[in-house]
C-alpha cells in the first residue's frame, strides 16, 4: 500500500524537491523552520487540544459526580428514615384495616369480641376482659406501626383488678 502511494505521489514530490533545491540556502532554512512550525501547530490543534479538552470535561464531570455522591451520602440517613416511614405507610395502607387489627390483636393476646366496619377507614371494636397492659401495648402498636389511630375509646373495669373491657373507634 505504501508503494502505491509513493508511485502515485512521486511526480509531485520530485517537482517539490526540485523547486526546493532551486531556492537559496537562506530561503530553504526559512522554509524548513516554517514547515516545522506548521507541523507543530497541526499537532497541537489536531491532537493536543482535543485530548486536553476531553480531559478537562472528564475532570469536571468527575467533580460534579463526586459532589453529588457526597451530597447523597450526607442525606442518606434522612432518606432511610423517610423510606422507612413510607414503607410502613404503604404496607399498612395496602392491607385491609380489619386484617391488620386482627393480626395485631392476636400477637398481643387480645381477643376481639365484636367489630363493625364503618366505611373503608373506620372500624368499631369491642374487647372484653383483657389485661390492661396488653391492651395498651396493642393500641400503641396500631398507632406507631400501622398508622391506625384511636378516634374514641371507652373503658370499663370489671371486678377483676388489672383487666378491662373497652369499646374503640379506630380509623386511618
Amino acid at each position: 500500500m505504501l508503494e502505491k502511494l509513493q508511485q502515485k505521489f512521486e511526480p509531485q514530490l520530485s517537482l517539490i524537491s526540485a523547486r526546493f533545491n532551486q531556492l537559496e540556502t537562506r530561503d530553504q532554512k526559512a522554509l524548513l523552520i516554517l514547515g516545522a512550525f506548521a507541523a507543530l501547530i497541526l499537532v497541537y490543534a489536531l491532537i493536543w487540544l482535543p485530548v486536553a479538552d476531553k480531559t478537562h470535561n472528564a475532570e469536571r464531570s468527575r467533580d460534579a459526580k463526586r459532589s453529588l455522591v457526597e451530597w447523597m451520602q450526607s442525606k442518606e440517613s434522612e432518606a432511610m428514615a423517610v423510606s422507612g416511614a413510607q414503607g410502613n405507610k404503604n404496607q399498612t395502607s395496602s392491607a385491609p384495616m380489619l386484617s391488620i387489627i386482627n393480626q395485631s390483636a392476636q400477637k398481643n393476646r387480645i381477643s376481639l369480641k365484636r367489630f363493625e366496619p364503618e366505611g373503608n377507614a373506620k372500624l368499631r371494636v369491642w374487647v372484653e376482659d383483657v389485661p390492661f397492659n396488653n391492651f395498651i401495648l396493642w393500641v400503641q402498636v396500631l398507632e406507631s406501626e400501622h398508622q391506625i389511630h384511636v378516634a374514641s375509646m371507652s373503658l370499663d373495669n370489671p371486678d377483676q383488678s388489672g383487666r378491662i373491657s373497652a369499646k374503640l373507634i379506630l380509623n386511618r
